[in-house]
């Protein structure tokens, strides 16, 4: 039990991300296994990123924080391990100018993304 009087009102429920919102309207193939609601991620960064800030995303995934943050005039940094997840991101993203840098970590090849 806790103290609390608080409702169910001070809750913020949204459905999870439609196959609509993971595909971009079905231009693109997203296999992300964890595909983030845009509703949910806007959400989120207008609670706690003031105007004008930049959002940080070090596990950016398919890019589901990013294009909130850029669709609500956000600056966004982003960064993703995976290729795949990486190349769904920039697809998502794909109206804003993004800093690519290759690196070779532990034998693989890892790309990083910066987006602002």
């Amino acid at each position: 039990y806790y103290a609390d009087s608080g409702g169910a009102s001070r809750y913020f429920y949204c459905a999870k991300a439609s196959k609509k919102e993971k595909t971009l309207n079905k231009t693109i193939e997203n296999k992300h296994p964890t595909v983030k609601s845009l509703k949910l991620m806007k959400y989120l960064i207008n609670l706690v990123t003031p105007p004008g800030g930049v959002v940080l995303d070090p596990f950016m995934g398919s890019g589901t924080t990013g294009q909130a943050a850029l669709e609500d005039d956000f600056g966004f940094v982003g960064i993703e391990l995976e290729a795949e997840s990486y190349e769904i991101c920039k697809k998502r993203c794909s109206s804003i100018e993004t800093l690519i840098v290759n690196k070779k970590i532990e034998e693989k090849s890892v790309d990083q993304v910066a987006l602002v």
